[in-house]
Parts: structure tokens; C-alpha cells; sequence
């Protein structure tokens, strides 16, 4: 009976997992080249709040799905850190240096305080959905190394904008692993927290 009722929950796991990635999939198709704020805000806010539900309806603790402010201050050194080493990975396929240097302060320069508000909100929710929560899911349902793969893809796939090049599409899912992996090695020093700086941070000049 308990095999039958452990099979059962391991299926029904899977079952939210597909239907939550069809669900992202759908608002990506209606909203492509259209996304707004106000939309976002009420996306993210739902499907946060789905799985919130999750966390607390199976007792689940906050810190296992990496949303926890253990070590702050080692945190966002972790963070700052990181996120300018991968930016300096990033420089090398720049042809023109100082014109991308002056082209991106200028850019942030202007940059309007929504703007920024949307990038974080995306950095917020991102990490939150691929590398906090469903990093751990999938974990406990496959293998670690499964897990990280698989959502260094779906993440990208799914927020990939089919205007930008497949180069583009191919640095969003290594972005991907590489955050997966920094939560998988050291998750004290790469929660919620972290991984948000480093995501705004590498969003900022791209």
C-alpha cells in the first residue's frame, strides 16, 4: 500500500511539474512582444504564490528551496563576485570594447527606474522558479545532475524571445547551468538572495 501511495505522489509530482512549464509556455505565447509591468507583476505573483502553496501545503522548509538569508554579508559578496567574473567572461566576444563600454553606460544612464523594476522582477522570479524551487523538485524526483540540465534548458527555452540569435539562446542556458551549479555546490552561500544580484547584474548591460 505505501508503494502504491509513493508511486502515486512521485507521478503527481511530475504531473505539476509539466502542467506548471505548459502554463509558462502558454503566457509566453500570448504575451511575446506585448509584456508589460503590471502583466508581469500579476504573472509572477500568481505562479510565486502556486508555489508558496507547494512549499507550505507539504511542510516543506524555505531553506531547502534556497530561500533563506543565511550569511548575508557572504552572500552578496558571493553574489557581486560572481556576477563580474561572469561578466568579464562576456568581454573577449565584444569586437569593439570601448564602444560597448560607452554604448552600456549610456544605457544605464538612461535607464528608466521601470526598466530596472522589470529586470529585477524577472531576476526575482526567474531564480526563484527555476534555480530555488524547481532545482530541488526535480532532485528529489531524478538525479541532481538531471535537474540542473533540465532546467539550465526549460529556463531558457522558455523565456527565449525568437527575435534575439540562437547565440543568444545558447549563453541564457549556460547562464543557467552555471547559476544551477553555483546553487547546487555551495547552497548556503547561493540562495534566493545571491543569485538574484549576480541575474540583475548580468541582465543590466544586455
Amino acid at each position: 500500500m505505501t508503494m502504491k501511495s509513493d508511486k502515486t505522489l512521485f507521478y503527481k509530482k511530475w504531473l505539476f511539474f509539466l502542467t506548471f512549464c505548459i502554463l509558462e509556455w502558454c503566457v509566453f505565447l500570448i504575451t511575446k512582444n506585448r509584456s508589460s509591468i503590471k502583466f508581469d507583476l500579476i504573472h509572477a505573483g500568481i505562479f510565486s504564490a502556486i508555489l508558496v502553496f507547494y512549499i507550505n501545503k507539504n511542510n516543506c522548509l524555505y531553506k531547502t528551496y534556497g530561500i533563506h538569508l543565511c550569511h548575508p554579508v557572504s552572500q552578496l559578496i558571493c553574489g557581486l563576485i560572481t556576477a563580474f567574473v561572469l561578466l568579464l567572461t562576456y568581454f573577449p566576444f565584444i569586437t569593439d570594447f570601448r564602444f560597448w563600454i560607452y554604448h552600456e553606460l549610456h544605457l544605464l544612464y538612461d535607464f528608466p527606474i521601470s526598466s530596472f523594476g522589470l529586470v529585477l522582477l524577472t531576476a526575482v522570479y526567474t531564480e526563484f522558479v527555476w534555480r530555488c524551487f524547481f532545482l530541488s523538485f526535480l532532485t528529489e524526483l531524478t538525479s541532481e545532475t538531471f535537474a540542473l540540465i533540465s532546467t539550465a534548458l526549460l529556463s531558457g527555452i522558455l523565456y527565449f524571445n525568437g527575435n534575439f540569435s540562437i547565440t543568444h539562446l545558447m549563453q541564457t542556458i549556460l547562464f543557467g547551468f552555471v547559476m544551477g551549479y553555483l546553487r547546487c555546490k555551495s547552497p548556503e552561500k547561493f540562495s534566493l538572495f545571491s543569485l538574484t544580484i549576480i541575474h540583475t547584474i548580468w541582465c543590466l548591460p544586455h
